[in-house]
């Protein structure tokens, strides 16, 4: 009579069958697009995958990416898988591109003014980059406090006009066709101004052409 076969031993051996025991996982292909303001490099350095392959799960990847992204103030980020197979893993990154910036000043020229001392590289929102054009605006114009707000816009691909939308470009027979971006901004930036006690714009502002309306 032979010897029964533990049942441990036997579970272990259709474990190494279902799951190759000693093997690590398989390294598959990380594309990434939709960079604007950070490096590939640092990027892909950051997250362990700087040969530009990863053998990490799809969840790690995002949480690794949006950890990088928010721990460097850029709140907005959002990851989208575009492909997800066992040989490759593309993602792309709107690392918080912002749809405009709204500047809350009844009078035209002077809120023409202050938009164009606002400078948010590549329109991306990020939380340092924001309160220094918010120290630049006080100091250059004497506001006694200027205020943000991130107001999330309606859904484009639910509205007829589609305004504002980033549009990106395709070839098609040779011929260059612009189309909406696959991947609209989701939210807007707004500036509010305080003008103090006076309740009128400081004299710094009132500087320039010397225009009054």
């Amino acid at each position: 009579m032979r010897p029964a076969i533990p049942s441990y031993l036997i579970l272990l051996i259709i474990s190494c069958l279902l799951f190759p025991c000693g093997l690590a996982a398989a390294d598959r292909s990380l594309h990434i697009e939709g960079l604007r303001v950070v490096s590939a490099d640092e990027l892909y350095g950051s997250i362990n995958a700087s040969t530009g392959k990863t053998a990490s799960g799809t969840p790690q990847i995002i949480a690794a990416v949006e950890n990088f992204f928010r721990g460097r103030g850029y709140s907005l980020v959002k990851v989208r898988v575009i492909r997800d197979t066992g040989d490759e893993l593309s993602i792309y990154i709107d690392e918080g591109r912002l749809a405009k910036i709204v500047v809350h000043e009844t009078n035209n020229y002077y809120a023409l003014k202050y938009k164009q001392t606002i400078d948010i590289p590549h329109r991306i929102y990020n939380t340092a980059v924001v309160q220094k054009n918010i120290d630049k605006l006080k100091k250059k114009y004497g506001f006694a406090e200027v205020s943000t707000r991130l107001e999330e816009i309606p859904d484009y691909d639910t509205n007829i006009l589609q305004i504002d939308r980033e549009l990106n470009s395709i070839e098609l027979f040779d011929l260059k066709v612009q189309i909406f971006s696959k991947y609209p901004a989701e939210y807007e930036l707004h500036f509010y101004f305080d003008y103090g006690d006076a309740g009128e714009r400081p004299l710094a502002a009132q500087g320039g052409l010397g225009i009054q309306y």
